[in-house]
C-alpha cells in the first residue's frame, strides 16, 4: 500500500514539474479550413494528402488572421490580387508561398525599420 502511495506522488509530481511537448494549440476544424480548398482547386481524394492538409490549414490561419469573419472572401481577393496561375502550379502553391513571401518580407522590413532607428540614434537625431 505504501508503495502504491509512494508512485503515485511520484507520477503527480512528474506531471507538475517535468515538461512535456504540449500538442499544437493551434487546432483548425477540418470542415473550417477545407472550406477553402475547392477555391484553391483541390478536389476528391487530394484533400486527404498530408502535404495538402498542412498547407491549406496554414493557409486557413493566416486568412483568418486577416479577416476573421470571412476567409473565403480575403483568399478571393488574394487570388485576384495574384492573377491567373501558370500552366504547371497550382492555387494552393501559389497561395501557400504568397504567404510565406509575405511573413518574410515583413520580417525584413520590420529589421529594417530597427535598423533605420538605431542608425538616427546615432546621428543623435
Amino acid at each position: 500500500m505504501a508503495e502504491g502511495l509512494a508512485r503515485a506522488s511520484i507520477n503527480k509530481l512528474e506531471e507538475k514539474y517535468i515538461p512535456r511537448v504540449a500538442p499544437n494549440t493551434a487546432f483548425v476544424a477540418s470542415e473550417q479550413y477545407r472550406s477553402i480548398l475547392p477555391l484553391l482547386d483541390v478536389w476528391g481524394y487530394e484533400d486527404n494528402d498530408k502535404d495538402i492538409q498542412d498547407k491549406g490549414k496554414f493557409i486557413y490561419d493566416k486568412l483568418v488572421t486577416a479577416n476573421k469573419d470571412k476567409p473565403q472572401d480575403e483568399l478571393t481577393s488574394i487570388l485576384t490580387n495574384l492573377g491567373a496561375t501558370k500552366w504547371n502550379e497550382s492555387k494552393l502553391e501559389r497561395v501557400y508561398r504568397y504567404f510565406r513571401l509575405k511573413g518574410e518580407a515583413d520580417k525584413v522590413l520590420a529589421y529594417h525599420g530597427l535598423l533605420n532607428k538605431e542608425i538616427d540614434e546615432l546621428r543623435g537625431k
